[in-house]
Formats: structure tokens, C-alpha cells, sequence
């Protein structure tokens, strides 16, 4: 991440430097050799060692894995399922798999194209809205192909107290990039910090998908897009827990021959996508699919789908569920 772009911010000055002498990035900070080697490339005098070592030691800090204690952790999850917000599908089945879809996570949501991701995560942002009034959601449509008229029918049939303002509490944004969507959720990290008093508060962020905006950068030749790739996923993790907020990550699919290990069906040939580091930077990952079609059996006109928890940090993975989705509304299956 670039060095201006950081929280907490480095001091003006000392990022100037930096730039001048091509240390433009964390990664160029952390990783240049020793502090004696770093100071020999800054014009003389103008940064001491003692001021290097200081900020190095700190960027050093916030880029490292936390460590807590099990009562701190047992402290947080009880704080979390009071302030969680509620956030179900309101199928029994598909709610069980991940114990819900709150609790202050980064939940992916990964499958082939038609496997029922943007509607699952506009399901449950469709619902939570018209259940609770004081709530907002932002979403981000990085492709371009969110469509109003599917939220506005689902809405339409909503029976919730507070489905009639649903809408004016759905904030929608188009960020062409990783470094606009930097600033998206740097903009929701401040109003989070200092909330205005007596309006709806943002409880859900959604990003539809996040391949669009990572994939660009990620190649075998260079490891700057994989730092930025976790970098952008640890500071969502840290909003998710600082702010009680429910993060959905759309995530598109890649080749995992002869099958993917991680699936409890030998017949699954996909993977998410974004390398095997993506893995280990979000709270969960929910992998849906179309039910076989030679199977499939119609009801209702509805269309059967599977859901399986590929890794869970709260719940058992590989396990699956079926549900059916008729004209955008979940159903039992």
C-alpha cells in the first residue's frame, strides 16, 4: 500500500522523504535492507535514525498478525453476538452452515457464474434492511452489473417493519479500481469513527466482485499485488471487528484440476479464485452451485442450488445444504 494511504498515517514529511529516494510503499519500507542501508539511500540529515527506526518499528507493527489471549478472544465473541447484527437467511439449513451470516466477518461468497451469489448477498441485505430501521448497507459494484430492479421487487414483497425506507438506506458505489475502493472504505472507516447522531449506521458492506478489482495485479512474477491483496483484506477484517460490521465478498472462480480438495464433491473441478493466499484472509468461505441438472426437479418454477462451507473459522467445513430460489426469494428446499 502506498505510503500516504496508511492508518495510522505516517507524518507528511517523512513520507515526502521517503518518495523522493523511490520508497514509495509499506513494502519498500520494511523490506530494503537494513536501517543503516535505508538511511544511506535519504539525503543527509534529513531523516534521523532514531525517527526511521521509530516509524519502521510501527509500520512493522501493524503489518504483523495480532496475538491475543483466550479471554480476550472469549471477551470479544461475547461482545460481538451482543452488537451482532442480524443478518439470516431465513433458511434454516443455509443459516446453520455459518452459524448465521453477522458477527462482525469477512464471509466470501465464491461460484461459477448463475450459482446464486449476488442474489444470496442481496437476499440478505434485502432482508436486514426491512427488518431494521436504524441500518444501512454500502454496497460496492465493481463490474458494473448490479440491478436496482431485482432489490426494488424483492423489496416490494417484503413484510418487515422498515421495508418502506429500505432503499434510501442502500448506498450503492461503481469503484474502478482497488485504490478507489481504498478510499470508499477509508471515507466509511472516518463516518464509522464519528458517527452522525440519530441516523441509520452502516452494518453491512458488500463487494460485488472483489476478483475485478484484484486480479489485474496478481501474477508469479511479482509479489506487490499479493501484498496489496493482503493488505486491502486485513484492513476489511479490522473494520469488520471494530465496527460490528457484516462484510460479503463475491469472489469468481478458477480451474482446480483434477477437482478441488477442499470440496466434499469429488465432481467439483472449481476453486475460488485469487491464489491460495486469498485462503487465510477471510472469516469463512461459502461455495454455491447449481444442483446437478439431471436431478434438478422442478417446484414451483424454482431453480434447487447447493451450498457448501468450503473453510470456516467458527463452523465445521465441508458441510452442504440445498435451498431453492424462485423470482429472487430463498426458499426451503
Amino acid at each position: 500500500m502506498d505510503l500516504q494511504d496508511l492508518v495510522p498515517p505516517l507524518p507528511t514529511d517523512f513520507v515526502e522523504a521517503l518518495q523522493e529516494c523511490g520508497i514509495r510503499t509499506d513494502m519498500d519500507l520494511l523490506f530494503p535492507g537494513s536501517v543503516e542501508d535505508l538511511q544511506a539511500k535519504l539525503s543527509s540529515g534529513v531523516v534521523s535514525r532514531d525517527i526511521l527506526e521509530t516509524y519502521t518499528a510501527q509500520l512493522a507493527e501493524s503489518a504483523s498478525a495480532p496475538v491475543s489471549t483466550g479471554v480476550e478472544c472469549y471477551r470479544r465473541a461475547s461482545l460481538s453476538a451482543t452488537k451482532d447484527p442480524r443478518f439470516r437467511s431465513g433458511v434454516h439449513a443455509l443459516d446453520v452452515l455459518l452459524d448465521g451470516f453477522g458477527g462482525s466477518r469477512v464471509i466470501e461468497i465464491s461460484g461459477v457464474k448463475g450459482s446464486g451469489k449476488s442474489a444470496l448477498a442481496l437476499h440478505l441485505v434485502c432482508k436486514h434492511l426491512s427488518e431494521v430501521s436504524d441500518s444501512s448497507v454500502l454496497w460496492l459494484d465493481t463490474t458494473g452489473d448490479f440491478q436496482i430492479d431485482r432489490a426494488v421487487r424483492w423489496l416490494a414483497a417484503a413484510e418487515g417493519e422498515a421495508s418502506g425506507t429500505a432503499l434510501d438506506r442502500l448506498h450503492i458505489a461503481m469503484p474502478a479500481d482497488a485504490e478507489e475502493a481504498d478510499n470508499i472504505l477509508d471515507a466509511l472507516r472516518q463516518s464509522l469513527s464519528h458517527p452522525a447522531k440519530g441516523g441509520p449506521v452502516i452494518r453491512c458492506v458488500v463487494i460485488d466482485t472483489l476478483s475485478k478489482l484484484l486480479s489485474c495485479r496478481l501474477n508469479a512474477t511479482s509479489s506487490q499485488g499479493h501484498a496489496i491483496m493482503t493488505t486491502f483484506m486485513r484492513q476489511l477484517r479490522s473494520m469488520a471487528r471494530t465496527f460490528s460490521l457484516a462484510i460479503f465478498i463475491i469472489n469468481d472462480t478458477s480451474y482446480a484440476l483434477p477437482y478441488n480438495a477442499q470440496s466434499a464433491f469429488a465432481s467439483n473441478t472449481r476453486k475460488p479464485a485469487l491464489g491460495p493466499t486469498f485462503a487465510f484472509l477471510t472469516d469463512a468461505c461459502l461455495w454455491l452451485a447449481k444442483y446437478d441438472a439431471d436431478h434438478q426437479v422442478a417446484q414451483e418454477g424454482s431453480t434447487t442450488y447447493i451450498a457448501e462451507v468450503l473453510r470456516s473459522r467458527k463452523t465445521q467445513s465441508r458441510t452442504w445444504c440445498t435451498f431453492r430460489i424462485r423470482d429472487g426469494v430463498f426458499l426451503q428446499s
